[in-house]
């Protein structure tokens, strides 16, 4: 792995190889790579051998040929978790489906990382095997519970493999609201979604804000009421314990109403979290819908045929020299800081060519 430029992100710049029984290889650098470049060598599917990652000088790998050394590993351990969570009666219960991933990891000149997943069974338990040895020491544990469980996640938290571990999940925020039109009437079949927002996520260092982007987002289609309820993560905290650097979040909230519902697509933006670890619930109230504008129009090729089965999609893109500034108040954002685009509404074209765009009528 290297880079082309200095600000740019690693990319696989070489040839690949096996090894071959004497544990040799030979890799071709691209020309043209800047500074120096990464040779990992990843074990073969099913494994219990880490991943090594050696990082070196490409111009001087002729002259002292890279030498990656793996740890002893010796005595593979079953890691035994029970993921928990605060069932319906206030009691506490095993966390059916959560994914349980464990990592580890060992610096040095060859650094070496090893990490697997699992899901929990009906009681709560997943095992998991390790490799032991050098790395025993180093593991951490995160769990994800499924979509729109009301128990939260766990972000790499210290794990002692050799005794069983019992990992109490805390309780999410439930944002709880009703969706109504233009004129205050209450929306079924919208499906109404919570998303980190870009503040949350970029307020993150770089692996939890990975992790983060990976936590399946909360989901729920509304019904004559138009009520919904949504459970989040209210903050990401380092250990699993809540602590003053731990980062509490936004989301934005999208919804999705139905082809037949005369409302066009929408989000609220920036859902602020109440810094308090003691609340359940945030009630948002009734959220509105802009007014509906329908257009239409015909989509044809370049020689003015008319398109069937064509997609039209319309985007709201954000001020670029506003969001350098969103940028500049953050951490981790990405140094170059990209303009989000926000979908307004989409069609396809029908046999005729024309296609139908619901949009909100601003």
């Amino acid at each position: 792995l290297g880079r082309w430029d200095l600000s740019a992100a690693l990319t696989e710049v070489s040839t690949v190889a096996f090894i071959e029984t004497d544990n040799q290889f030979t890799i071709q650098v691209a020309d043209g790579v800047v500074g120096p470049v990464d040779i990992v060598a990843t074990p073969i599917a099913g494994t219990l051998q880490p991943t090594l990652r050696l990082t070196l000088n490409p111009a001087t790998a002729n002259v002292v040929p890279p030498r990656l050394v793996r740890p002893d590993t010796a005595g593979d351990v079953d890691v035994s978790i029970v993921v928990q969570g605060t069932g319906t009666g206030g009691g506490v219960t095993g966390v059916i489906g959560a994914r349980v991933t464990v990592s580890g990891s060992l610096a040095g000149g060859t650094a070496a990382t090893f990490s697997t997943q699992g899901d929990s069974d009906a009681t709560g338990a997943v095992t998991l095997k390790v490799p032991g040895g050098a790395l025993a020491s180093s593991y951490r544990v995160s769990v994800v519970p499924q979509t729109n469980a009301n128990v939260g996640v766990v972000f790499d938290r210290p794990l002692t493999i050799t005794e069983q571990t019992n990992i109490k999940l805390p309780d999410r925020l439930a944002i709880v609201g009703t969706v109504v039109d233009h004129e205050g009437n209450p929306l079924k079949d919208v499906q109404v979604t919570a998303h980190p927002s870009l503040r949350f996520q970029w307020s993150l260092s770089t692996d939890p804000q990975a992790f983060v982007a990976g936590i399946p987002p909360a989901a729920i289609v509304t019904e004559n009421s138009g009520e919904f309820v949504l459970f989040v993560d209210p903050f990401i905290a380092a250990d699993g314990e809540l602590e003053n650097e731990d980062v509490w979040g936004y989301y934005d909230i999208s919804f999705v109403p139905t082809d037949t519902t005369n409302a066009p697509l929408w989000s609220q933006m920036e859902i602020e979290i109440p810094r308090d670890p003691t609340l359940a619930q945030l009630a948002v109230g009734a959220m509105g819908l802009p007014d509906a504008a329908h257009i239409h129009g015909s989509i044809v090729d370049p020689f003015g045929e008319l398109v069937e089965d064509a997609e039209l999609k319309l985007f709201r893109v954000e001020d670029p020299q506003a969001f350098a500034l969103f940028c500049a108040d953050l951490n981790n954002a990405p140094a170059s800081c990209p303009v989000p685009a926000f979908l307004l509404g989409r069609g396809v074209s029908d046999a005729d060519g024309v296609t139908r765009l619901t949009l909100p009528r601003l």
